[in-house]
């Protein structure tokens, strides 16, 4: 019987959660696109994302805004 989406998704949390504790500060540097760094401080890590391209750090710092 096929997952719903919303199964698929909540593996995918409960995996990133087992592998990243909460009460940890992450690194991501190269952040590029926000592939981990934002998907894990939505799910409420502290994430600090480093990156020197000056046009992907303008978008990062678009999508912190837009998101809070």
């Amino acid at each position: 019987m096929p997952r719903s989406d919303y199964e698929g998704k909540d593996q995918i949390r409960k995996w990133i959660s087992d592998v990243t504790p909460k009460h940890k500060k992450i690194l991501d540097i190269g952040s590029g696109g926000g592939f981990p760094g934002i998907f894990l401080a939505i799910l409420g890590h502290e994430i600090m994302m480093v990156e020197v391209n000056v046009k992907k750090c303008v978008f990062l710092q678009h999508m912190v805004h837009k998101l809070g």
